[in-house]
């Protein structure tokens, strides 16, 4: 807890005139060793002007016999009505097994049209024996009132540094939402793909078949805070394990 004081206490040091703070507590019950990890996200975030958003970001794990902490800088740049260009950059504090010691994304959306706006993203990600690079592919749907369809597809490759080879990793998956807007939502997901098993178990150069679903909801309790929980379940086949992951998302607006 000292190492998180610590982190929370940094980032909180440079967000005094943020216009939005966003906290996330997730905890994981890991059913094949009978233990539970947990990771804490802090977001706090900054309007520059119409076009410019930045903000900065801790981040704080504790699963297995990893203790892991990261900070990291986000902007959001909207040039127009039609684009949004969002960007992020995270670094870890020290060693670290589960989460990347460097991590950039790059996410673009594009409204098509009303209720029809896709969205493209690309990661890169280095572990400690892992480089992993990913493309992301979705489209947000909104033709009937209040629900909102989410299909996204993933391809990308995990290079691995012992031993040395190179797999394929992707997802498929679905989000439906149905949404009172600054009001309330339900939402229901599931994807199914193949990912690197660093990130799931800390160790080894391999990769890992995931099938994951779950269900989640928010609530406004007015215009500027807002409540999100969401239960998810994922089973890794070749582990023989699952991970049941709850999480309650805190938004604060000012």
């Amino acid at each position: 807890m000292l190492r998180l004081s610590l982190v929370l206490m940094v980032f909180l040091s440079g967000i005094v005139s943020a216009h939005e703070i966003q906290f996330s507590n997730q905890y994981i019950q890991i059913n094949k060793q009978n233990t539970q990890g947990f990771q804490s996200t802090l977001i706090g975030r900054a309007e520059v002007n119409q076009k410019w958003n930045v903000g900065i970001l801790a981040n704080y794990l504790e699963r297995f016999s990893f203790y892991e902490n990261r900070l990291g800088m986000l902007a959001t740049y909207k040039p127009n009505d039609l684009f949004t260009i969002e960007a992020r950059f995270i670094k870890a504090e020290g060693g670290t097994k589960i989460l990347p010691q460097d991590q950039y994304r790059m996410t673009v959306y594009h409204r098509l049209s009303e209720g029809l706006t896709p969205f493209f993203s690309y990661q890169d990600s280095t572990y400690s024996i892992t480089h992993l690079q990913t493309v992301n592919f979705g489209m947000e749907i909104e033709k009937i009132k209040h629900f909102i369809v989410i299909p996204q597809l993933m391809m990308g490759r995990a290079k691995f540094k012992d031993p040395v080879n190179s797999r394929e990793v992707n997802s498929i998956g679905l989000k439906i939402m149905y949404s009172v807007e600054n009001n309330y939502a339900f939402f229901l997901f599931a994807n199914k793909g193949i990912e690197a098993s660093q990130s799931v178990t800390g160790v080894a150069a391999k990769t890992l078949n995931t099938k994951t679903s779950g269900l989640g909801a928010n609530y406004y309790f007015n215009p500027t805070i807002k409540v999100e929980g969401l239960f998810d379940y994922t089973d890794y086949e070749e582990l023989s394990n699952q991970f049941l992951t709850s999480t309650i998302n805190l938004t604060w607006m000012f």
